[in-house]
């Protein structure tokens, strides 16, 4: 409430039949009147306003809906103090300057005009009407002729159409509204009346009838005790049958089976598959605006959360796939990009709340075609060009960061923390040449790489990654889709873990994140044998990787109740999540997402014929 916040009067007047922008139309005249309520102040502005006739209608709309003394502060004394300027400006006081204005009414009158405009003490006269104006008129429509008089009774604007006299009259625009006519005026003194029946006239004025806005659904309520009943529950190193599981205040109390427990909510999971939460390693979800900083090769004061976009519907997909936590990560444009966040997939709820708030931080560093920008080199010139340039420009600003001192740089403080060890190093890589030589390079300066990312050739230097405790997040069965690609082979994921290094499946992209228990289960096929360790890429090997597994990342006493309840096996590409649940709180529930899209429907059409038939 301390903020300064500045709200347009350019209201929403276009848009598609997307319901976000129909809501965002349905509101845009209500947010002033909202933050009011709340005991917000704020300043109104002009910005977005094309015509000048569209700032006092603006201002008319407004009124009809909040106190018009709020409004005209928010025009004057709230920006002037917002400035650092009320001392002079913002109010008629002995001793401001004399800036006010003159009108013929309430300016939030249709019917009133702006006379004059003072400024500094000057005048300035509104000319409202055409050259040939105020006058007697003859005007003929169809077979009947109009005998029109214009004339001021003061500074009222009075109108004599044949013998009767009308003092409700509107002009602007050069429109001239009386009774059930419309006289149309050039700036010349050209005339043309158009006469608009009683019905008509009636349709034109309507205002939207006042309603409550659209609902805020709070899908679904918070219970304090679960009791998950019968169901088949996938443990770190096994799967037991006919289980439950108690969960109290959004942590895992007991599981077992027969659980005699009083709890606020019981699921029914008889013949229902219970696993952890997908943990996705690897994602550019819930991002506002681009994933890179394309400026520079190094970038590692940019800052991933602070973009966080806790609306982006990729985040309530993934959640329908049974993703709970997500490594959001900068994208592989930079040889040194920025600083990543780990959230968990609290849909809808604020920025902040989705921040995993014990989690590392970490930094996303790129190796091959991707920071060379193999793609960009007609129109490139920045450096690196080259696989060795890259590796080059990485020593070189840690080298810089090395001997930092003086004047306080962002872009060095965030080095100097990875040279500290605050910041784990996250490397976006394909070739072993390339891994190889960023883990010998780190050596010089006393750090090492945490995981690498993709890693499609790890598979060739596992010992290696075992003896320097590199970890690794790959793809399932990817392969030659580029020429860093050309050597993977589906089985990446079981040599490396077969040698000891701890490996986990990654999507890098919302729609393979919806299938990430798929992607698991296609290394039954590639050396994996056990259905529980097949399971662990997406769970628990993330969150080790991580440091998180105390928290999540498998079914036990004392870890956050993220859970997913599937229909049938999890590794198998037909089955479907039924619910997703964060910390003993429902977020995804099918079959409430398949109602809800015939009450989105019916509020989509009613919030379109609204638009349609609008007038203010």
């Amino acid at each position: 409430k301390n903020q300064n916040l500045v709200l347009p009067l350019k209201f929403i007047d276009s848009v598609s039949d997307n319901l976000n922008e129909l809501i965002d139309w349905k509101f845009s005249k209500e947010n002033a009147r909202i933050l009011i309520e709340n005991g917000y102040f704020f300043a109104l502005s002009s910005n977005g306003i094309k015509e000048q006739d569209e700032f006092l209608k603006s201002l008319r709309i407004l009124a009809k809906r909040m106190d018009e003394n709020k409004i005209i502060l928010s025009l004057t004394l709230i920006p002037a103090k917002m400035l650092g300027i009320d001392n002079n400006y913002g109010s008629i006081e002995k001793g401001k300057i004399a800036n006010f204005t003159i009108a013929d009414g309430n300016i939030f009158s249709k019917n009133s005009s702006i006379f004059e405009v003072w400024i500094n003490g000057f005048i300035y006269r509104i000319s409202k009407y055409p050259r040939k104006f105020f006058g007697d008129w003859e005007v003929r429509m169809n077979d009947s002729t109009l005998r029109l008089k214009i004339y001021k009774e003061g500074k009222s604007l009075r109108v004599k159409v044949n013998d009767k006299v009308y003092s409700n009259v509107h002009f602007e625009n050069n429109v001239l509204e009386v009774d059930n006519y419309k006289f149309y005026f050039s700036d010349d003194g050209c005339l043309n009346c158009k006469y608009i029946s009683e019905l008509e006239e009636e349709e034109v004025k309507k205002i939207m009838e006042k309603e409550n806005p659209p609902k805020i659904y709070k899908l679904f309520p918070t219970f304090k005790t679960i009791l998950i009943k019968n169901g088949i529950i996938w443990l770190p190193d096994t799967i037991l049958e006919n289980a439950d599981i108690f969960i109290k205040n959004g942590k895992i109390v007991e599981i077992g089976k027969n659980l005699n427990f009083n709890a606020e909510y019981v699921i029914d999971a008889t013949n229902k598959h219970i696993t952890p939460g997908i943990f996705d390693a690897h994602s550019h979800i819930a991002i506002d605006g681009d994933v890179n900083e394309w400026s520079e090769s190094i970038t590692p004061e940019v800052r991933v959360i602070d973009v966080i976009n806790p609306f982006d519907i990729n985040i309530y997909r993934e959640l329908a796939g049974g993703v709970t936590t997500a490594h959001i990560m900068h994208g592989s444009a930079n040889a040194i990009g920025g600083q990543n966040v780990i959230i968990k997939l609290k849909w809808g709820f604020p920025a902040d709340s989705l921040v995993y708030k014990d989690s590392p931080r970490t930094i996303k560093f790129a190796l091959g075609e991707n920071p060379k920008r193999s793609n960009w080199l007609e129109n490139s010139d920045r450096y690196p060009r080259s696989r060795l340039g890259v590796i080059s420009i990485i020593e070189d600003a840690l080298l810089r960061a090395k001997n930092y001192k003086g004047k306080k740089n962002l872009r060095m403080e965030a080095l100097k923390e990875i040279l500290n060890g605050k910041i784990q190093i996250h490397c976006h890589a394909y070739r072993q040449d390339e891994m190889l030589a960023l883990m010998e390079s780190l050596k010089k300066f006393g750090i090492q790489v945490r995981m690498f990312h993709h890693a499609l050739e790890a598979y060739k230097i596992s010992k290696e990654l075992k003896r320097e405790n590199v970890y690794v997040s790959t793809f399932s069965d990817w392969w030659s889709y580029k020429f860093e690609a050309y050597d993977a082979i589906p089985y990446n994921a079981f040599i490396t873990t077969k040698n000891n290094v701890l490996t986990s499946l990654n999507s890098d992209s919302p729609e393979l994140a919806r299938r990430l228990n798929s992607e698991a289960g296609k290394m039954l096929k590639y050396g994996f044998t056990k259905e529980t360790d097949v399971l662990k890429l997406i769970t628990i090997n993330p969150a080790k990787q991580f440091s998180l597994d105390k928290f999540v990342g498998s079914l036990e006493k004392g870890k956050d109740a993220d859970f997913v309840i599937w229909n049938g096996n999890p590794l198998s590409p037909y089955s479907i999540v039924l619910e997703t649940w964060i910390e003993g709180k429902k977020f995804f529930d099918r079959e409430e997402d398949l109602r809800i899209r015939k009450e989105i429907k019916l509020l989509k059409e009613k919030l379109m014929n609204e638009f349609k038939n609008y007038s203010e």
